[in-house]
């Protein structure tokens, strides 16, 4: 066989398939194959190839391309898609973690509200990088497990509360309520619980039950507090976006914003479920008054200021406040 003859049929196959329309993507997330995202997202592709007819397939990777920056890598070189929490995404919008000031958005739909306050500049700025947001997401809450009870602020003194690895704004926010913030790596991480290295996470409940036979000996205690949403969001780069018919985006946007929203209650019911079972088998849920709840309301956002100045655009901030200054204080 003549050594062209592999190209030229690879060049047919394209031709054709630009021909009829079609569109091939593919989409890769860290989180494993039978987690929540990775069922989602292949129920996705599926409502995608119905919605399209077969003219726009989704190929989702879950937990096979390496972390949330090695994905964002990919994308750069032929990966079409990714979806991301906000760790994630701050790797090319850092505002995003606002959303992750403790106590600032305290419930799903004060999170919504703030959605879609922000969803023209999120989407802007998000733009100008070369990607087009395909839906944001909510996967349940951050909770505080740790190896000693946690109800007021004065409890986080000097306790080493694991963050990402170069997660300033993070850190920052911890080392203004007394806590030492670690950075870790997740595959280090069981050695750092274990050896004393950290002795707190900021963590979603699902994740812990996963492990629990491990944590109950390290960190038996939860604060009965949701710290904050833990936020994401679906991009596709917009050259490949451009590729979609523009019959199908609104359809297939609609169905990612469904499956997103489907996620996002499902994530509320396993961390209701993780909390009742781990409880049941040695964890201790820390009860927080009023006053504690004042308390934590005061040291991450009445007083912010003198932590996240900086760290933040002024204009999402305020866009925020638009959506929770009605609200009644802790």
């Amino acid at each position: 066989m003549n050594r062209r003859t592999p190209i030229l049929f690879l060049m047919l196959v394209l031709a054709a398939a630009s021909l009829f329309g079609q569109v091939n993507l593919k989409l890769g997330v860290a989180a494993p194959k039978n987690s929540p995202w990775g069922m989602s997202l292949d129920r996705l592709a599926a409502d995608w190839r119905r919605i399209s007819g077969g003219k726009v397939t989704l190929t989702v990777y879950a937990g096979t391309l390496g972390d949330d920056n090695s994905i964002i890598q990919k994308m750069r070189f032929g990966l079409d898609a990714g979806v991301f929490p906000s760790t994630g995404l701050s790797l090319i919008y850092e505002d995003i973690l606002a959303l992750s000031i403790p106590s600032l958005v305290r419930d799903d739909a004060e999170l919504r509200a703030v959605l879609k306050e922000l969803d023209g500049p999120f989407r802007a700025e998000i733009g100008r990088k070369g990607y087009t947001i395909l839906t944001y997401s909510s996967a349940g809450w951050v909770w505080l497990f740790s190896r000693r009870p946690v109800a007021k602020p004065s409890d986080i003194q000097n306790l080493k509360v694991a963050v990402p690895v170069d997660d300033r704004k993070m850190s920052r926010m911890l080392q203004a309520a007394g806590a030492v913030p670690v950075q870790v790596d997740i595959q280090n991480l069981v050695g750092q619980i274990a050896t004393g290295a950290v002795d707190a996470l900021l963590i979603s409940p699902a994740f812990v039950q996963a492990q629990w036979s491990f944590f109950k000996s390290y960190l038996p205690y939860v604060s009965d507090m949701k710290i904050s949403p833990f936020v994401g969001a679906a991009l596709i780069n917009t050259r490949s976006w451009e590729r979609v018919p523009a019959d199908l985006r609104k359809p297939l946007m609609d169905a990612a914003d469904k499956m997103a929203g489907d996620l996002a209650r499902e994530a509320d019911r396993l961390d209701d479920v993780a909390i009742k079972a781990m409880t049941s088998d040695g964890l201790s849920v820390v009860p927080l008054t009023a006053a504690d709840r004042a308390a934590w309301y005061e040291v991450f956002v009445a007083n912010r200021d003198r932590f996240v100045r900086d760290l933040f655009s002024k204009d999402v901030l305020e866009a925020i406040d638009r959506v929770v200054r009605s609200r009644s204080r802790p």
